[in-house]
């Protein structure tokens, strides 16, 4: 696929203005919010309420070319497979579940323009990033939103499983080139930084394969920074609020992946930035998600040790050169210690709540 002509972002913007002014999205004004890496998403005020009431609505649009990353060219079709995934999803009880002190959702999509590749979601308003709101939780917060999230991820992953591979749609099967992308760049860092090749081929070989127990569709990229909260200043006693968002990298592959991403993102929340309840949120999803077998909890230690090799996607830029360099040489112990299977220490590690999951299997 070769690189297009770039728009300029009035032209994007008058582009959607134009999809949705003849639909009840029509919009009197629309907002370049932050969006992730690949896409232009926008917040959108309708000129008359929806049926819900709602004021408001997010628009996403894509092109086959990053707003943020140069010289790059993606698939479009990661748009068709975001709605089609996000669709099949509220047709079901995953849509919205509420655990003890924790909602946990996938907000709706409202409208899908297939031939501009733009989407009209809810807005899942006054929130912010779990990643933003992190160093500002209370412990019992923390413990709240990691359980949650645990056992959400834990129903979509068994309810994903029995889809199988022939139930999914087309497009969300050939979803792949995101993360086909991520693997190529994660692999030439990892034979870069890793001295042993045994480790190395290992690690390709996690991330081409599929292994049998644990594989169905995957969120891709389920890290604090695609998880919104709102009212996250409540009282402890009141539920919090949590929305799944962003699904364009959806695939059809290991769900570990899901589970390392998530666990990355909290740990380097306390490394590079000293979040105090990053530990306890991450016990609390581990256990959330539950009994794991050997394999996967192994599996799990070198995905996380590979998720760190792509730390400046999960950072805001303003990390240290000492932290960096910490955090690869725990990046390359993970990927060794998980390789070899070292019981004892993983045991003594921040990972080692896992292994307190898969004892029975020892």
């Amino acid at each position: 696929m070769s690189l297009q002509v770039t728009k300029t972002n009035l032209d994007i913007e008058a582009e959607i203005i134009k999809t949705l002014s003849q639909t009840q999205y029509a919009c009197s004004d629309i907002k370049r919010i932050s969006g992730g890496y690949i896409n232009f998403t926008y917040r959108g005020h309708v000129l008359c309420p929806l049926s819900d009431g709602s004021t408001s609505v997010i628009i996403k649009h894509g092109e086959e070319y990053s707003p943020e990353i140069q010289n790059i060219s993606v698939s479009t079709i990661r748009c068709e497979a975001e709605h089609s995934m996000i669709q099949r999803i509220n047709r079901t009880c995953l849509q919205h579940v509420v655990y003890s002190n924790a909602s946990v959702r996938v907000p709706h999509v409202y409208q899908f323009f297939p031939e501009c590749n733009t989407q009209v979601m809810e807005d899942f308003k006054d929130s912010k990033s779990l990643r933003a709101a992190l160093r500002f939780l209370s412990m019992s917060s923390a413990a709240s939103i990691g359980q949650g999230l645990g056992e959400w991820l834990a129903s979509f992953h068994s309810w994903a499983r029995a889809q199988g591979d022939t139930g999914l749609p087309t497009v969300i099967r050939g979803n792949s080139e995101l993360y086909d992308m991520q693997v190529r760049y994660i692999c030439h860092e990892i034979l870069r930084e890793c001295e042993s090749e045994r480790v190395s081929q290992y690690c390709r070989e996690k991330l081409l394969g599929l292994d049998k127990e644990d594989v169905g569709v995957v969120h891709g990229d389920f890290t604090s920074r695609n998880i919104l909260i709102q009212n996250f200043h409540v009282k402890d006693s009141q539920p919090i609020n949590l929305a799944i968002v962003d699904w364009e990298v959806c695939h059809y592959g290991n769900q570990s992946r899901d589970v390392a991403g998530f666990i990355a993102s909290i740990y380097m929340a306390h490394h590079f930035d000293d979040v105090d309840v990053a530990d306890r949120m991450l016990q609390a999803f581990i256990q959330g998600y539950g009994l794991l077998s050997e394999e996967q909890a192994f599996r799990i230690v070198v995905e996380t040790g590979i998720c760190f090799f792509l730390w400046h996607v999960y950072t805001d830029g303003k990390q240290t050169e000492k932290q960096v360099k910490d955090l690869l040489q725990l990046a390359h112990c993970l990927l060794v210690k998980g390789c070899e299977k070292d019981w004892e220490w993983i045991e003594h590690s921040f990972l080692g709540c896992l292994l307190a999951g898969a004892a029975g299997d020892w």
